[in-house]
């Protein structure tokens, strides 16, 4: 069974040129992970809503820094 976690890691590599190998330290900064950005974020998001079928506040994806940070508020929801 996947978890939240590999679940969010697939979803971020699949929208990124980052690898999954390289998204596994929660402490990774989304600005460093290659083809990251403002629109990447948003489609992110909107996989992640699907795939969980939760909404995320867009002040959380706003506040977003790491992938922890996406992990924790995941979770929560």
């Amino acid at each position: 069974m996947t978890t939240h976690r590999e679940q969010i890691l697939t979803i971020i590599a699949n929208h990124t040129d980052g690898k999954l190998s390289d998204l596994l330290d929660d402490n990774r900064k989304l600005d460093d992970i290659p083809g990251f950005d403002s629109l990447t974020r948003v489609e992110v998001t909107m996989a992640i809503e699907e795939d969980f079928n939760i909404e995320i506040a867009d002040r959380d994806v706003e506040s977003w820094c790491t992938i922890g940070d996406i992990v924790k508020d995941v979770q929560i929801n």
